[in-house]
């Protein structure tokens, strides 16, 4: 493994924003893999919909983290029949707002880039329930649960998006990356879980 795919394993596997934008900073000033990494500062700006070049001091909004919210959200709330349309339309633009369609379209290199971006946003959602008091609590917040009950939680969450939302909606074509990062992030905490019991 050469350093510049070090550097970059490193930067699908990091969860703050801040820090992953100084880890692509980083790799665009060494100017190796530059259609690669002007692919992943294309979808990095509109992941957080904010040039890479501007250092704000405030949080940046993640975009694909909010998609995937939504579409938890509809796993576990199915519209009735007369609501489908909506959410139909409503998913495609944010699709399109987000660049889905963009990357999906361009080339194998965007799209796979665009893969290991849902696999970040599969990890920061991981990453938030385990560290979330309120999602790993029970009995009204004062107890917390275990962390194989906590893992057993998210893997019912995973399995909303990836098994139980195409049956809700129909799925536009790039959006089957993300649910493929949710399968592929289920099945590795799923064999976690075996390993640790």
């Amino acid at each position: 493994m050469t350093e510049e795919q070090i550097k970059l394993k490193g930067y699908y596997e990091e969860t703050n924003p801040a820090k992953r934008r100084k880890l692509l900073l980083r790799a665009l000033e060494d100017g190796e893999d530059r259609e690669g990494n002007q692919l992943r500062r294309e979808i990095w700006e509109r992941r957080y919909s904010s040039s890479l070049d501007l250092e704000q001091r405030r949080e940046r909004a993640d975009g694909f983290l909010r998609l995937w919210i939504d579409l938890k959200t509809l796993a576990e709330n199915p519209p009735g029949r007369f609501w489908v349309r909506r959410e139909q339309k409503n998913l495609q633009a944010k699709l399109n707002k987000l660049g889905f369609y963009e990357f999906y379209e361009r080339s194998d290199l965007a799209r796979e880039l665009l893969y290991q971006e849902c696999l970040n946003v599969a990890r920061v959602y991981v990453h938030l329930c385990f560290s979330d008091r309120n999602y790993s609590s029970a009995v009204l917040g004062m107890m917390q649960m275990k962390k194989g009950r906590v893992q057993n939680k998210i893997v019912n969450d995973l399995n909303g998006i990836c098994r139980d939302l195409p049956g809700i909606i129909q799925i536009p074509e790039p959006l089957n990356l993300l649910l493929r990062a949710a399968k592929d992030t289920r099945e590795e905490l799923s064999e976690r879980l075996e390993e640790e019991e």
